[in-house]
């Protein structure tokens, strides 16, 4: 009788959300975000993906089509799973967009790690201006959908069912899905040498986070690479039948997950001992940087700083230099000469239950050095602010209005004039701008040039 009741609140408790979001997007009532513009919403169709856009982005809308189509069958083929239902994708023009969705408040999940947030038969991506982070997005987002359906069914009963006695950590889905949706590469093998030479995944199964969803990315290549990748569909078959992971493991590979895991951690701590330059590099002693960033612990240095934002002045005066704790932005000024960092500015407000890898702040020094130019988001305004050092004065300029989004910034050689690489109608471009009248002139139109890049070049 009490199995009974139980079973009846469950389905009841289900049902009742499922009627609620299918009249509409469904958020908790006194909880909804701040949102700083009214957005239309307008959206493609074609065989297997419903594409939500709003103004402005159209194109990358189109792109995240194409991009899921020629994705389905190749993740379908690698999972040995179909699809029978549509999947609808949210495309947002930039982080900030994504924040300030209401669409299915209260039931996300930790999507710090950056991987595709995923709520039912929907999944949100973003553009950073970057369109290969794009379609990364997008094919693991498809990845992790066609997992959940997979391993917990499609019906009713069965999502009950595998949801009370399916308890599947992250590194297990995530990572999954992170192994389907994006190819291993040398940056992900560098990145694994690193955590092995550090021992970052000596705790493997309390990761969580990013850290969580890497180390379950290499795990699943290593599976492949070790006893093929048809050995990945049969264990998440036998995982879903015996609604264990433990059990798919050990008929599939021979092994259980604690031993997989040290078998793994052990054949590249092996590949790392063989290779004296490597080992050279664990023992050296720990760069400038790392010391810069409040004698960061080495397991959170990822998440301390964006190590693509350090900028060092012509003259070698001053390193300036971003942090970011969980959403929290922070601009250093590091003097070479006295050894002391000073704040220069703080943004954003902490939060771990939002994605947070956004570009921002951007830096950029005059070729004098005595200027640093600082681009960053405040209540979804892209903000300009110029900081001389020598009598730390600030001057705000006018707000970049005539971008969706900055993804780099430089100097030219007068410095009232600046190339800025952004985003106008969903395409990332080459603009000039001229500070004291905001004039914007475009110097590149290429849909696929990453602009950020080319600017770097």
């Amino acid at each position: 009788m009490k199995l009974s009741t139980l079973f009846f609140f469950l389905v009841a408790s289900y049902m009742g959300s499922f009627c609620l979001s299918a009249q509409g997007f469904y958020t908790d009532f006194g909880q909804n975000r701040v949102q700083y513009k009214d957005n239309i919403w307008s959206f493609y169709e074609s065989p297997d993906f419903v594409t939500y856009y709003y103004q402005g982005g159209q194109e990358l809308a189109y792109f995240c089509t194409i991009v899921a189509e020629a994705a389905l069958s190749d993740i379908e083929a690698k999972l040995e799973f179909k699809n029978t239902d549509k999947v609808e994708l949210m495309v947002y023009h930039d982080l900030s967009d994504l924040k300030q969705t209401n669409i299915g408040l209260g039931q996300e999940s930790n999507n710090t790690g950056g991987i595709t947030k995923i709520l039912g038969n929907k999944l949100f991506v973003y553009f950073n201006g970057d369109h290969r982070e794009l379609a990364r997005q997008v094919r693991q987002g498809i990845a992790k959908v066609s997992l959940e359906r997979m391993v917990f069914g499609t019906n009713l009963q069965e999502m009950i069912q595998n949801a009370v006695t399916l308890n599947l950590p992250a590194w297990f889905t995530d990572g999954l899905a992170a192994y389907v949706g994006e190819a291993w590469n040398t940056d992900l093998d560098n990145r694994l040498r690193d955590a092995i030479a550090h021992q970052r995944f000596k705790e493997f199964g309390k990761l969580t986070g990013e850290e969580a969803t890497f180390a379950g990315h290499a795990l699943w290549h290593y599976i492949a690479q070790q006893h093929g990748a048809a050995a990945i569909p049969n264990i998440l078959y036998l995982t879903r039948i015996n609604r264990h992971a433990e059990s798919g493991f050990y008929f599939v590979l021979g092994n259980n997950i604690r031993t997989t895991i040290q078998n793994f951690t052990n054949y590249y701590t092996q590949q790392l001992s063989a290779n004296a330059t490597l080992r050279d590099m664990n023992n050296a002693p720990d760069s400038t940087l790392r010391h810069l960033v409040w004698k960061s612990k080495p397991e959170n240095f990822l998440r301390r700083i964006a190590a693509d934002q350090v900028r060092i002045d012509p003259q070698g005066r001053y390193i300036a230099y971003t942090s970011n704790d969980f959403g929290q932005h922070r601009v250093w000024l590091y003097n070479t000469e006295t050894k002391k960092s000073q704040l220069v500015l703080r943004n954003g407000f902490k939060s771990q239950r939002l994605p947070y890898r956004d570009n921002y702040p951007l830096l950029a020094w005059d070729k004098s050095g005595d200027k640093l130019a600082i681009v960053y988001e405040q209540r979804d305004a892209i903000k300009l602010l110029f900081y001389t050092p020598a009598d730390e004065t600030k001057e705000f300029a006018d707000d970049l209005t005539k971008f969706q989004q900055v993804t780099g910034i430089t100097f030219m050689d007068d410095a009232r004039k600046m190339v800025i690489a952004a985003m106008q109608n969903g395409q990332s471009d080459l603009f000039s701008y001229y500070v004291p009248n905001t004039k914007v002139t475009r110097l590149t139109n290429d849909f696929l040039t990453n602009a950020t890049r080319a600017m770097s070049k």
